[in-house]
């Protein structure tokens, strides 16, 4: 597969000033589905991928619905001492402290690009309405408003991953939020859609363990959850693997 690069020196005046809406809300392509990442694993949209974007019955959805979807500088820090369930409930977490934005829309966009994946998939764009917001959004302000910065946002999801004919196929099992990021982890995910970086943060953890069947890590439904969002994002969660046949998923985030 060839890659084109484009540089974010000469990149298309036309994407440097982003659409607004008059209430200071900017428009901004946060992800894209159907696409590799810089690690060549494929962010797959099917049609469980698609629900939750579009049912009432999405964590995501509800989020949006009730205005509380709201995005941090930078993805959570696996930090020195941290376990693996005080970094799984982090993830699950939007801190206060560290808001920068708030998003009012997410939109899917069908484009003609090809994937490159070789089943005739096209990329599907994930925009959002986003307006600068809490203790960092002035920052983000002048960034967005500024021609000559680029502004890149990263999902914030767990995904289910399986070798399928020799790649890594990933499969979102639930969002949480996309954050503010200095490089994005998947192609079109910023503010002059050049090609992105993946994020160095990663962690793994099989069903089992996300179940809490070993005592040791016991990520369940309580054990640092700390609200009621966080246990229902982690229930939905289960119920979604748990609907899978192929058992030796590996979750991502």
């Amino acid at each position: 597969m060839s890659e084109v690069v484009f540089t974010t020196i000469k990149s298309n005046t036309d994407n440097r000033k982003l659409e607004t809406d008059g209430r200071g809300y900017y428009k901004i392509t946060l992800g894209a589905l159907n696409v590799f990442n810089s690690a060549n694993e494929y962010y797959k949209l099917d049609d469980n991928v698609k629900k939750l974007f579009t049912e009432d019955s999405s964590v995501l959805i509800r989020r949006i619905k009730s205005g509380s979807l709201k995005s941090e500088v930078g993805h959570p820090k696996l930090i020195p001492g941290m376990t693996r369930n005080d970094y799984f409930a982090r993830n699950l977490r939007i801190e206060e402290t560290n808001i920068c934005a708030h998003i009012r829309d997410i939109m899917l966009e069908e484009t003609d690009i090809d994937s490159g994946y070789g089943n005739g998939d096209k990329v599907v764009l994930v925009s959002g309405w986003v307006a600068p917001s809490g203790v960092h959004g002035e920052a983000l302000k002048k960034d967005l408003e500024n021609p000559d910065v680029n502004v890149a946002f990263s999902i914030r999801s767990f995904t289910k991953n399986k070798m399928i004919g020799g790649t890594v196929v990933k499969y979102i099992g639930q969002v949480v939020t996309w954050d503010w990021v200095n490089e994005p982890g998947i192609n079109h995910a910023t503010k002059w859609k050049t090609i992105g970086i993946e994020s160095a943060d990663k962690f793994s953890m099989s069903i089992e363990e996300l179940k809490g069947d070993d005592e040791d890590i016991n990520i369940c439904l309580n054990c640092s959850l700390e609200s009621n969002d966080e246990r229902e994002l982690t229930k939905d969660l289960i119920n979604t693997l748990e609907k899978d046949t192929n058992k030796n998923i590996i979750l991502d985030w």
